[in-house]
């Protein structure tokens, strides 16, 4: 337990004055409070430059800056010490709070004398044996000593091993199990986290932890955390029983809610996401024109091959045009065909367009946004006429397509700058649905997971796998920028590489583990998952401190002279970039 634990975070309840304040406003508030010994004096940034004392305060001229007779405080500790360290000073009389800062200065909180009954706490744990602690736990632990002699096993160890506890303790751990990983954890002092190994000596294989014991900076010691690898598959498996029991469920709730089956390729249960697949299902069977928002890799393509699917054209044509991919010297003929030598290199016979393709069925314009405005234009006028005119050609061709679009760009914002047309809006955005960004539905990354894991353990050939608690962990903290399409690739990935049974963190893509592309690898940057401008900036800035704080080995105010920023923003970025 540290300090920061037990610490009060509100620092508006310590008097503290800046240190630009004048005498007389510290004089005032030792005037109105007769038990006040003492305020707190920061500079702009929170930093703790020291207290100043009543006497002081009483005696100094009124118009003076309170910072002229500053002390240094008497009672201050820091937030990541032991929390043992604030009993003896609370046991002090006179002691009425003590200021917390972090290891720059910077104020933090503070501990009233009303925690005084730490001390009996502590006194109490003294009183606790860690053992019963570790009893208790469901996981096999195995500790050893500094000469690698068997120090304690717990109730679990014996249940996933076999091994009664008293054939163990007291041993030493090479006579028994010689390849033992914590024997090199022991020697190395570098933990292994969340590996998966076989105890050869009773041929089972386990997942788990080992992390060294220090005192100071001498290993004294190593505990090893583990369970059963069979009993994490077995858990694997009851979970996928219960999503499959779920899975019922959603189905009956899809059926009466009259949900097409052309739809049940869209995974999900969260809220939001299933108000977007309702409307699709209503409006599938009309004739409705639909467009599709949302941003890159939220299943965009998938939902209109599922409207597509389920409408009264579901036996013609579903055409699929990407706006963005098709240079616009060439997106007319693509759309709308071109006659024999229409232009140079053009068919002797002509070729039909995307429009004549779909007849009877849909055309899917996906990146819409994307279109140039003269293009727009053209496609208005075939939207309205329900008829096109191939290129180099002079009579109109009649099309009955059904239009679905999709975009993610706003839309709104580019008819208000005159980059999209207004009339071309109204016409296509007749019926929108939003599709949410995963990371507004992180309740569905389970069931997401479940269904890519299944579908590439079929198409790789292997057998059943688990996917670790730590890997669930990195999926429901990531950001997703690229939405579905990363989850998906990222579970792909882990299946290939992935050696054993169980998906742990190091068999993710390197993004997931900070691992960034070299310093100046900007294409590196760029080849990433996500290529927006903004997230190319914050990995460089994150980066650059990270390699500042190397340079400067951990000192911060070098690290600060070295990058050329003002503390402030180096704090902020490093809150920004969870590097505090």
């Amino acid at each position: 337990m540290l300090v920061k634990d037990l610490m009060n975070r509100s620092v508006h309840q310590i008097p503290v004055l800046s240190s630009r304040t004048k005498m007389r406003q510290a004089q005032e508030l030792f005037l109105n409070s007769k038990d006040l010994a003492w305020i707190a004096i920061i500079d702009e940034e929170m930093y703790l430059l020291g207290c100043l004392k009543r006497a002081d305060a009483l005696g100094a001229e009124e118009d003076a800056p309170v910072v002229t007779t500053v002390t240094p405080p008497e009672v201050v500790v820091y937030c990541d010490d032991d929390a043992s360290t604030v009993v003896p000073i609370l046991a002090k009389k006179g002691t009425d709070k003590i200021l917390v800062t972090d290891a720059q200065g910077k104020l933090q909180g503070f501990i009233s004398q009303e925690q005084r009954w730490l001390e009996e706490f502590f006194e109490l744990r003294e009183f606790l044996p860690v053992t019963n602690v570790l009893d208790a736990i469901y996981d096999a632990v195995l500790m050893i000593n500094g000469r690698g002699r068997v120090i304690y096993a717990n109730p679990s160890y014996t249940r996933i091993l076999g091994v009664p506890i008293y054939k163990v303790l007291g041993k030493y751990l090479a006579d028994i199990e010689p390849e033992a990983r914590c024997l090199e954890v022991l020697k190395t002092g570098k933990p292994r986290l969340n590996e998966s190994w076989r105890i050869n000596s009773v041929g089972v294989e386990v997942v788990g932890s080992i992390t060294p014991i220090l005192k100071g900076r001498e290993v004294v010691g190593v505990i090893t955390v583990f369970r059963n690898i069979s009993e994490m598959l077995r858990l694997s498996e009851e979970l996928r029983r219960l999503q499959g029991v779920a899975k019922y469920l959603q189905d009956e709730l899809r059926r009466t809610e009259r949900v097409p089956p052309a739809f049940e390729s869209m995974v999900g249960k969260n809220g939001r996401f299933r108000e977007a697949i309702k409307l699709a299902a209503r409006v599938a069977p009309t004739e409705a024109t639909v467009m599709i928002r949302g941003e890159n890799g939220v299943g965009k393509e998938l939902l209109a091959r599922a409207i597509h699917a389920a409408s009264q054209r579901k036996d013609q044509p579903f055409i699929h045009v990407n706006c963005a991919a098709i240079p616009e010297t060439l997106l007319e003929s693509e759309l709308f065909g071109y006659e024999g030598g229409a232009f140079t290199g053009a068919k002797r016979g002509g070729k039909p367009g995307k429009f004549e393709l779909a007849h009877g069925g849909t055309l899917f314009l996906d990146e819409v946004g994307d279109m140039s405005v003269s293009m727009q234009a053209k496609l208005l006028r075939a939207l309205q006429d329900k008829e096109i005119e191939r290129v180099g050609g002079q009579r109109p061709i009649k099309v009955n397509v059904r239009i679905i679009s999709a975009t993610n760009h706003n839309l709104e914002m580019m008819v208000k700058n005159h980059t999209f047309r207004e009339d071309l809006y109204y016409r296509l955005n007749v019926v929108p649905i939003l599709l949410p960004p995963l990371r507004d539905r992180k309740d569905d990354i389970p069931l997401l997971v479940d269904c890519f894991l299944r579908e590439f353990l079929s198409k790789e050939g292997k057998g059943n796998m688990a996917v670790s608690n730590e890997v669930m962990d990195i999926f429901y903290n990531h950001h997703w920028p690229g939405n579905i399409r990363e989850l998906r690739n990222a579970v792909e990935h882990a299946v290939v590489v992935c050696p054993g049974r169980v998906i742990l963190p190091e068999h993710l893509p390197g993004y997931f583990m900070n691992i960034e592309p070299p310093a100046g690898d900007l294409e590196g940057l760029l080849r990433l998952e996500s290529r927006r401008l903004t997230d190319v900036i914050a990995r460089v800035e994150k980066e650059a401190l990270v390699k500042a704080l190397r340079a400067a080995k951990n000192n911060r105010s070098k690290a600060i002279e070295i990058l050329g920023i003002s503390r402030r923003t180096f704090y902020e970025k490093l809150r920004k970039y969870g590097l505090e």
